[in-house]
């Protein structure tokens, strides 16, 4: 490699990522890489490794037109590394990148079959096709623009998206991810005037019976220390800090949900 070189591979779709050893990167995270992979390059967005051979010490994914990515990486040094070769890119990742970031905390739970359905105060139901407009709107209205095409063809055999009603309003969604026994719950928003009654907390805690009967053996999912909610909700359903990773706003670009 040449001097002052950075030997990194920018990947295109191809069949095979065992060699890279993806899961090694993240163990929150890891089960959940190379879906993640492929459903970038489904939506068009790009995907680095460092290096460019052999099992990768670093992986970001991104949306150029973000613009905003995640880098996953074992050290501090790969993913500055990859974080460094695209510097208007801001960034979730679970090292420390230097500069301001707001906090995240990783929570988690062990799911077990048998468990009895969850008693729900209000009208949860899975999305469909039909819903998609309405999923977009409360999106958008808790996360600011969002790009579509990451979310076509929903639901999917890996990826579900929950909306709580009431009085035949929808009032929240939540997306839920189902990848090889492993669940993530990401995209929770609750619409204005419907917060504090406990519809955030009946939307977690249908996704993880959602996640139960679809055979996943626990969830996570990842929530801003500032987001006392979505904390609070989390935690009535059983969900316990396991990790954390930060957000490091490097352009004015909005969070992805």
């Amino acid at each position: 490699m040449a001097p002052g070189r950075i030997d990194v591979a920018s990947l295109a779709s191809r069949p095979d990522l065992a060699h890279l050893e993806l899961e090694r990167l993240s163990d929150p995270f890891g089960p959940f890489l190379e879906h993640f992979v492929r459903e970038t390059w489904r939506a068009g967005g790009e995907v680095l490794a460092r290096p460019d051979h052999g099992p990768a010490e670093a992986l970001l994914i991104s949306d150029p037109s973000g613009p905003i990515g995640t880098v996953f990486a074992r050290s501090a040094g790969p993913a500055r590394a990859l974080a460094g070769l695209r510097p208007r890119l801001s960034l979730f990742s679970e090292m420390d990148l230097g500069g301001p970031a707001e906090p995240f905390d990783v929570v988690g739970a062990r799911l077990a079959m048998g468990e009895p359905t969850p008693p729900l105060r209000h009208d949860v139901q899975a999305a469909g096709p039909e819903d998609q407009p309405e999923v977009y709107r409360l999106w958008r209205s808790g996360f600011g623009p969002i790009e579509e095409r990451w979310f076509q063809g929903l639901p999917a055999r890996s990826e579900r998206t929950f909306l709580a009603r009431v009085g035949g309003r929808t009032v929240g969604a939540a997306g839920l991810q189902l990848v090889e026994g492993h669940a993530r719950l990401h995209s929770l928003v609750v619409a204005p005037g419907y917060r504090g009654v406990g519809i955030g907390t009946d939307l977690v805690r249908a996704r993880l019976w959602w996640a139960v009967r679809s055979g996943a053996v626990d969830a996570i999912s990842e929530i801003a220390r500032s987001n006392q909610a979505s904390r609070a909700a989390s935690e009535r359903a059983g969900l316990r800090p396991t990790g954390r990773m930060f957000f490091f706003e490097r352009t004015a670009a909005p969070r992805a949900p």
